[in-house]
C-alpha cells in the first residue's frame, strides 16, 4: 500500500520532467549544482564572518558533525542492511541526471544537506531558512530529475534531523558557554 503511493507520487512529479526546456535546466541545476552552491557559502561565511571565532568554530563542528554522522555513518550503514533499487531501474527509462549505484532509501543529498540546513538554522535563523528551503528543493528536484522516490527524500530528512539531535546533544555545551562569553563581553551572539 505504502510503495504504492510511493510511486504515484514519484510518477506526478516525474511526468514534469522533459516537457519544459526550462524547467528540465532548473531541476538539473538545483538537483546536482545547487548542494555546491551551499557548501561554497557555507565555508565562505564561516571564513569571512566577522562574528567571534569561537561561534564560527562551533557552527563549522556542529555542521561538520551533524553531516557526517548524516551521511557518513546513518545513511552507509542504513545501506549495509537496505537496498532499495533507484526509479529508473524500477520504471525503465533515462534519469536526467547520471544515476548513482548506491541505494535509494535514505536520500544522501536530503540527509546531508537537511542536516547542514538545521545546524545552520541554529546559529542564523535568516541563513537557516535559505539552507531548509534550498533542502527541500534539493530533495523534490531529486524526485523530479528521477533518481529518488520521495520516500527517499522524507527519510532522508528524517535522518539529517536525527543527526543534527544527535551532533546538537554533543555539542550544547559549548555552543551554551561561548554565547554566555559573547554576551559578557557585548558581543552580538546570534544572528536573526
Amino acid at each position: 500500500m505504502f510503495l504504492t503511493y510511493d510511486y504515484k507520487i514519484f510518477e506526478f512529479i516525474h511526468d514534469f520532467a522533459g516537457k519544459s526546456v526550462v524547467l528540465d535546466f532548473f531541476g538539473v541545476f538545483i538537483a546536482q549544482y545547487l548542494p555546491y552552491f551551499l557548501l561554497v557559502y557555507f565555508f565562505t561565511y564561516i571564513i569571512f564572518s566577522k562574528r567571534n571565532w569561537r561561534l564560527n568554530f562551533f557552527e563549522f563542528s556542529l555542521a561538520a558533525f551533524s553531516c557526517v554522522l548524516a551521511r557518513g555513518f546513518i545513511t552507509e550503514l542504513f545501506n549495509l542492511f537496505y537496498f532499495r533499487l533507484r526509479p529508473p531501474l524500477v520504471f525503465g527509462f533515462d534519469p536526467l541526471i547520471q544515476l548513482s549505484n548506491l541505494s535509494s532509501f535514505p536520500s544522501g543529498h536530503a540527509t546531508f544537506y537537511f542536516a547542514l540546513a538545521l545546524a545552520v538554522f541554529h546559529f542564523s535563523k535568516r541563513r537557516g531558512w535559505i539552507y531548509i528551503i534550498s533542502a527541500i528543493l534539493i530533495g523534490i528536484s531529486r524526485v523530479f530529475v528521477g533518481v529518488h522516490f520521495v520516500s527517499d527524500i522524507l527519510a532522508g530528512f528524517v535522518f539529517g534531523a536525527a543527526s543534527y539531535f544527535v551532533a546538537w546533544l554533543i555539542f550544547r555545551h559549548q555552543i551554551k558557554e561561548s554565547k554566555l562569553k559573547d554576551s559578557i563581553s557585548g558581543e552580538v551572539a546570534l544572528e536573526k
